[in-house]
């Protein structure tokens, strides 16, 4: 049996009502045995206040960082992540801690359902499988963008030992701009472990309502993806996988204008530049600073 999870909030500090919110969602979590770590790159008073809180003031830049920082401080066996503008079911944590508990040491990750917190707006949600699923070394060549996302995520901390942790030049407010949780994902599978996709594990993410950000977040997701094309040149199951990728957002991007779908071509046409960037300009990055994990 496992006892406790830490969850690690990872934040810019500059979306502070969002923060307050997905923090009150994880004060009402059913799980007692729970420690809440929020890195900030900002100072939050009332949040830095909070007795119920482990507040982290952390001035260096980037998401895989921060992660890094709050997995490290951890009191608990088992690490959990959720992003700013999210919130998490009142079971979401004792769900995660009980798949644990249930699979043994070889499981080092569970993945779970995201779903968006209203309707109406740009919802941008990870593509995951409908049900539950177990990845492991004979699921590979599985594209890692289908194992989760770095919004609902948790991991044994002793596996994060081993593997390394976040790649600080992925994630948003690094170079790469994306992709940090599949480049994990991918390594820990390659180290031996399995990762569990639960949808019952449950988090509700917050839509964005404006096109601009859609198409920069499109953008931005293709450059962590190409730079993790460009991580793993050696694995051809990656590489496989590529240029059939890319060719299906050049696809679709000549569907969209075909059927003068604005919105969609915005979206899609986006995509492919990021794709290609992102690999070329992480080709030369890797090449010169090679190795699997950069930390501070």
């Amino acid at each position: 049996m496992v006892d406790g999870c830490s969850v690690v909030v990872a934040t810019a500090g500059t979306r502070k009502d969002w923060l307050r919110r997905c923090l009150r969602s994880l004060r009402s979590q059913t799980l007692r045995e729970l420690q809440i770590v929020c890195v900030s790159l900002l100072r939050i008073e009332d949040v830095e206040g909070d007795p119920a809180i482990s507040f982290i003031y952390e001035p260096r830049k980037g998401a895989s960082n921060a992660r890094n920082v709050g997995w490290r401080s951890a009191e608990f066996p088992i690490v959990a992540f959720i992003d700013d503008d999210c919130i998490a079911d009142p079971r979401w944590a004792s769900t995660v801690l009980r798949r644990f508990s249930a699979r043994g040491q070889r499981l080092g990750c569970v993945t779970g359902r995201v779903l968006p917190t209203r309707s109406g707006a740009y919802v941008v949600l990870p593509d995951t499988y409908g049900g539950p699923r177990t990845f492991s070394s004979i699921s590979l060549p599985a594209p890692p963008w289908k194992i989760g996302g770095g919004l609902n995520m948790a991991f044994r901390k002793e596996a994060l030992v081993q593997t390394g942790g976040f790649d600080i030049r992925l994630g948003p407010g690094s170079r790469f701009k994306a992709a940090e949780d599949l480049d994990l994902f991918h390594r820990m599978i390659t180290n031996g472990y399995e990762i569990d996709y639960d949808p019952s594990a449950l988090v509700y993410h917050e839509p964005m309502d404006r096109l601009q950000e859609v198409v920069y977040k499109r953008f931005a997701y293709r450059v962590g993806l190409g730079a993790l094309f460009a991580k793993y040149p050696e694995v051809a199951g990656l590489q496989g996988i590529f240029w059939p990728f890319a060719l299906k957002e050049a696809r679709n991007a000549l569907s969209a204008a075909l059927r003068l779908d604005g919105q969609s071509f915005l979206t899609s046409v986006a995509g492919l530049p990021g794709l290609l960037l992102g690999r070329l300009f992480a080709s030369i990055a890797y090449t010169v600073h090679p190795g699997r994990v950069a930390t501070p």
